[in-house]
């Protein structure tokens, strides 16, 4: 093919290499021009597409017209210093877009799009990252098939750091490109609503499951709070309400170094809106910045903010969506605090809303080592009406005929602090707490044990309690 001339530098004017775009010459349609019209570099799918020849070069150093490639509308200069060229095959007849942007040494890399794609002129460059968000996803999804394969090798310990910090950047990456490709469907308008029934208890609890890892090794806590009654179902987009949720929630494990993610439901059956809130202690925003982090490609710059990457697409994707959904999006922040961002959404048209569970006169203990769950459930249970109290506040060897909410750790506590009491908790009730795989006690000496893994939510412990048919349920023992 017409690639193997220009495998080597052609000269001290041209500090490029073949090798640079070797990576890509099955993956995109480039071209490397040089600031003189000659083509220094063609990958094979745009030679393909433009149908150069082996022996289709009239020099060594050809320009696009000794190539047979005819620019019929000339170039164009558009935003973020891109310009755009209409070409055309004298070999194959296909018309082409040349979108292309000048590098610092002065020439210009290309890509070709078929004219049609664009459905003839246009003024912006919008499918260019597109198209290469399109072709990077193959590589970087066989990129963490190969990190999934190596981690079930036998690595030593080194080795398998450097897997996972390998896998870790592709998954990174791939969210990147894959926010850009929404992203681009949201402004074309090409993203359709669908509203559909969805569980709003499951549909929020899968959404903080998907981010509860991240969240998990950082040490921070992740809970739903459900503070009044909640619909079982809801009718909205699904694929709009989730990624909302799930870009708001992922945001806030992101930035958040030390504390608690909370987020909160509640719902107004006279205007039939939902409202959504997630909380963080990260470091919080600056006033003069919460004006612009909902535009595309911005972050804030308060804070630990500067140590994570992003595409600072997340915001402004939860913003569109939102306002899609008819609804309406804010922030609240204190620099040094933390952040509230919440979305409210119109017309959920909700089903069978349930009133919250009633624990009015039980005795409730709550053994939780987590200090952001502990407090919550102690508010949202006493806001039920039990009477809640804790292992440190209680008296030498009194141990109230109460039920128990409890994590591994705070179970333990329980059991080694109150000894001889095995006779008082079989009349109780426990609801223990476990990490995803974290394995779980017998507790035999409780009288009904239900075990929900974290995340949950308030309502979930609270149901646990009284029915003992949470919406994760299983029996230890």
């Amino acid at each position: 093919m017409f690639r193997k001339p220009f495998r080597k530098p052609l000269g001290p004017r041209v500090p490029l290499k073949r090798k640079h775009y070797a990576r890509v010459d099955d993956a995109l349609p480039l071209l490397v021009i040089a600031d003189d019209g000659r083509v220094l570099a063609a990958s094979r799918q745009a030679a393909d597409a433009l149908g150069i020849a082996e022996n289709g070069a009239s020099s060594r150093n050809p320009t696009l017209a000794d190539l047979g490639v005819e620019v019929y509308a000339g170039e164009q200069e558009c935003q973020d210093r891109w310009s755009r060229q209409l070409v055309r095959s004298a070999r194959t007849g296909a018309a082409f877009e040349l979108w292309s942007r000048r590098t610092a040494d002065g020439h210009r890399i290309g890509v070709l799009l078929p004219e049609s794609r664009r459905g003839g002129a246009s003024s912006e460059p919008a499918a260019v990252p597109a198209h290469l968000s399109h072709e990077l996803r193959t590589p970087l999804q066989g990129i963490l098939g190969l990190c999934e394969l190596l981690a079930d090798a036998e690595l030593s310990d080194e080795a398998r750091e450097y897997v996972q910090l390998i896998e870790s950047s592709a998954q990174t990456l791939l969210g990147t490109v894959n926010e850009v490709l929404f992203f681009r469907s949201l402004e074309d308008g090409k993203y359709q609503l669908r509203p559909e029934a969805l569980d709003l208890h499951r549909t929020v609890l899968d959404v903080c499951r998907s981010v509860c890892t991240n969240a998990f090794l950082k040490d921070l806590d992740l809970l739903v709070d459900c503070p009044g009654p909640l619909p079982a179902t809801i009718t909205v987009d699904r694929g709009a309400f989730w990624h909302t949720l799930f870009n708001l929630v992922g945001n806030a494990v992101k930035f958040t170094d030390d504390g608690h993610v909370l987020v909160t439901l509640e719902y107004n059956p006279d205007a039939d809106e939902l409202d959504v809130a997630v909380s963080d202690t990260g470091p919080g925003i600056a006033p003069d910045e919460l004006d612009r982090i909902f535009r595309p490609f911005e972050q804030g710059s308060s804070g630990s903010d500067r140590k994570h990457c992003g595409s600072g697409l997340g915001l402004s994707i939860a913003a569109d969506l939102v306002e899609a959904l008819g609804g309406r999006i804010r922030v609240d922040s204190v620099p040094g605090q933390g952040s509230t961002f919440a979305f409210t959404v119109p017309h959920v048209r909700a089903a069978d809303v349930a009133e919250q569970p009633d624990l009015a006169g039980r005795q409730l203990l709550v053994a939780c080592s987590r200090p952001g769950i502990r407090s919550v459930l102690a508010e949202r249970l006493g806001s039920l009406g039990a009477s809640v109290s804790f292992p440190e506040h209680l008296p030498d060897g009194e141990f109230p005929a109460a039920d128990v909410v409890a994590d591994t750790k705070g179970l333990t506590v329980i059991l080694r602090s109150f000894s001889g009491i095995s006779d008082r908790l079989n009349e109780a009730t426990l609801v223990l707490l476990k990490y995803p795989g974290q394995l779980v006690p017998a507790c035999s000496e409780f009288g009904h044990v239900s075990v929900l893994t974290l995340p949950t939510s308030t309502v979930a412990v609270a149901r646990a309690l009284t029915d003992g048919s949470p919406a994760e349920q299983s029996t230890a023992g």
